[in-house]
């Protein structure tokens, strides 16, 4: 772990808001006493007008004192504040070692902290970041309200993300995240972080948070999570900013911390909803970050065992409103979830969704947890929310507005009729991505016909294609469309995030399960739509080539893929029919695919005096493609598959150990996967609804009502 840097901004931060002036020989007094406390960075004031700050009226003189012969402090670094290029020029004067500077990200803020918009003020203090350095001074920059505006609110990701790639370009590295407001939550500080962190491996990241709601040291550990080693803090918790707003009554923070004993007396951190009322006055204190603890404290979530804490998720900070059933949906957003998105899925107050009577365990689909149920809905939150009544529309409503994604698979007009359709959502949240899922689409003549997989199986071409001649049509055995619909919809949901980055601008989704599975048939149907000939029913043989399928051999079945011709030569000669490759039945692919019948028993003749695992072992040493063909049972418990954590084992209140599966793809930068258990029916309502400023008084009567 490198070591923390703990950066003193009392003297600036601590005193801008104060009444009363404090003397300058108080003000020494406290330096001295703060310079032998292991601090690394103190901050004596800021440049700017005395008229309008007249606490900061000496700044000059400070410096001047501690600058001066004998009293330079060795191993301390003395900050100061600019605004401008005037008090850039009286820093330089006065002997100040490093320059902070800072432009905010909200331009209401910007406009009244320094008279000029986002754009004109970064421009402006790149150049005095050029002077500074260019005078042998080190530079700090910022991004001010970077985690929301006590006037304008929420401030978009992506407008923080431009202003630092901007300092990136300018060849500046120490960079400060500021929350000037105090609208900071923890999941919001860690998806901040991770998003910059990206943009250079050589970012210095340094934090400065106030504790309007009393989250300021949760902010700062999971600042210092992510890997952030400056921490900005006020001797007393003093500070706060005179050109900003208190902070709304309904603050983006959406976790708060607190800490507990654990074992061997470890310390433990507990995450919920901040519910907690904000301070009365916009002077909130500014953290005060004394200890260099070194205790790891526990994630939001439960971490998956084989991923490194430190490592970021794809989707930490995107929140995704699932209002999904069955299938479809939930294993869109389940992917979502496995990437690190909070997912909150919303339910029917009478029974939720229906797969949680759905599995081959009678005693949990009473329970309301059916295997199908369990299986697709890891990592997710669950509200139970009535959108026909007013007052459940109106919570949802209130939940969109902090949403990145909206996933429904409701038949196509269903929303829109309840009042909570894309049109209507995008005037709450114009940054919004909605997606539909439904069977044939939102719109076009069979739009509004029922739709289960198998129908979609049998009207997409998918089973007649399937079986052969003694069994035909055959279905899959597996709800094939709905898993790639809902595959289907989470990469248009990727997709629309990004172009979110982008533009700002978030877009409606239109996902069918009938043209989500029809492309996967793509080699099949060029066949027919570019050479012209109809699909034949072929069971395990691969129309491509041969001998491709499966064969007997002398304890069961095993899978053969000789595509290539060296590897049909291959094949002949470990089997012992060698004089096949001179056949001219069999010399050529095309003329093999023809005569695959007449093969295929001359094959299986040799195939049936040994055990399958011989075979197989045989074959692939010589590069011929072959498998066994494994019950699912064998299959799920293979050693490569254990290698790969395809599944999970994850602990279920009231059932015990289970195993699902996490997220199949291995991504080394952004590792995901199961780290909560599937949730039962409205098990965080509560949670959720508190966090959105409601009562437990009011979430009861809301219950009693049937509403939630």
């Amino acid at each position: 772990m490198s070591a923390l840097i703990l950066h003193e901004v009392g003297l600036r931060d601590g005193l801008q808001m104060e009444k009363v002036v404090v003397p300058t020989e108080q003000k020494i007094s406290w330096i001295e006493a703060l310079l032998p406390s292991g601090v690394d960075i103190v901050q004596l004031g800021s440049f700017v007008h005395p008229v309008k700050v007249p606490q900061m009226a000496d700044t000059d003189r400070l410096f001047e004192h501690f600058t001066a012969p004998g009293r330079k402090p060795e191993n301390v670094t003395l900050s100061g504040l600019v605004l401008n290029e005037k008090g850039l020029e009286r820093g330089l004067a006065c002997g100040v070692d490093m320059f902070c500077i800072g432009v905010s990200a909200s331009e209401t803020h910007s406009m009244k902290n320094t008279r000029m918009s986002v754009a004109d003020a970064t421009r402006r203090i790149l150049a005095m970041a050029k002077g500074a350095t260019e005078a042998g001074k080190k530079v700090q920059v910022s991004v001010q309200s970077a985690f929301g505006c006590g006037y304008e609110g929420p401030v978009p990701r992506e407008r923080v993300l431009g202003i630092v790639e901007t300092f990136l370009d300018a060849g500046l590295r120490n960079i400060s995240l500021a929350d000037t407001a105090g609208h900071a939550g923890p999941d919001a500080v860690e998806a901040l972080y991770f998003g910059v962190l990206d943009l250079a491996d050589d970012i210095d990241c340094a934090c400065h948070f106030h504790n309007t709601y009393g989250l300021a040291l949760a902010n700062c550990y999971a600042a210092r999570r992510v890997g952030v080693t400056s921490f900005e803090g006020s001797l007393a918790g003093l500070g706060g900013c005179p050109f900003t707003a208190v902070a709304g009554a309904t603050p983006a923070p959406r976790t708060w911390c607190t800490r507990s004993s654990g074992p061997a007396g470890a310390p433990t951190w507990t995450w919920a909803p901040c519910s907690r009322s904000p301070a009365t006055s916009p002077a909130s204190s500014t953290a005060t970050c004394r200890a260099r603890s070194t205790a790891r404290a526990r994630s939001p979530r439960p971490r998956p065992s084989r991923r490194d804490d430190a490592m970021p998720t794809a989707l930490s900070g995107v929140r995704v409103l699932d209002l999904t059933n069955v299938l479809s949906g939930p294993f869109c957003t389940l992917q979502l979830a496995l990437l690190g998105a909070e997912v909150v899925k919303i339910e029917n107050p009478k029974g939720g969704d229906l797969a949680r009577k759905l599995g081959n365990v009678p005693e949990y689909n009473k329970q309301l947890r059916g295997t199908s149920f369990l299986a697709q809905n890891s990592n997710k939150r669950s509200v139970t929310l009535n959108l026909k009544e007013e007052e459940g529309k109106e919570i949802f409503r209130r939940l969109v507005k902090d949403a990145d994604v909206v996933v429904e698979n409701f038949r196509p007009g269903v929303m829109t009729r309840l009042g909570v359709g894309y049109q209507a959502l995008a005037e709450i949240n114009p940054r919004l991505v909605y997606c539909g899922i439904s069977g044939f689409g939102q719109t076009g003549p069979d739009a509004k016909k029922p739709a289960y997989d198998q129908i979609i199986q049998g009207l997409s071409g998918a089973m007649d294609i399937n079986g052969d001649e003694r069994l035909h049509p055959l279905r899959a055995g597996f709800p094939v469309c709905d898993t790639v619909g809902g595959l289907n919809a989470a990469f248009a949901i990727l997709a629309a995030l990004y172009h979110r980055e982008k533009t700002g601008a978030g877009q409606e989704i239109d996902v069918a399960l009938l043209d989500s599975i029809m492309p996967l048939m793509g080699w099949v149907a060029a066949n027919l739509l570019i050479g012209g000939k109809d699909p034949v029913p072929m069971g395990n043989d691969n129309f491509t080539a041969a001998p491709s399928g499966t064969f007997v051999t002398r304890d069961g079945h095993i899978n053969i893929a000789a595509n290539k011709q060296e590897q049909w030569e291959a094949l002949a000669e470990i089997v012992g029919v060698e004089e096949l490759k001179t056949d001219p039945r069999f010399q050529e692919r095309d003329e093999r695919k023809k005569n695959r019948k007449a093969l295929t028993p001359l094959l299986e003749e040799k195939l049936r005096t040994r055990p399958t695992a011989e075979w197989v072992e045989a074959l692939n040493a010589r590069g011929v493609p072959s498998g066994d063909i494994l019950p699912l049972g064998a299959a799920l418990d293979q050693p490569q598959v254990r290698h790969r954590g395809t599944l999970q084992t994850v602990d279920v209140d009231g059932i015990g150990e289970v195993k699902l599966f996490g997220l199949s793809a291995q991504l080394k930068g952004t590792p995901g996967g199961i780290t909560s258990p599937p949730p039962r029916l409205g098990e965080h309502t509560e949670e959720v609804l508190t966090g959105l400023g409601y009562t437990r008084e009011q979430v009861t009567a809301l219950r009693e009502k049937g509403v939630v």
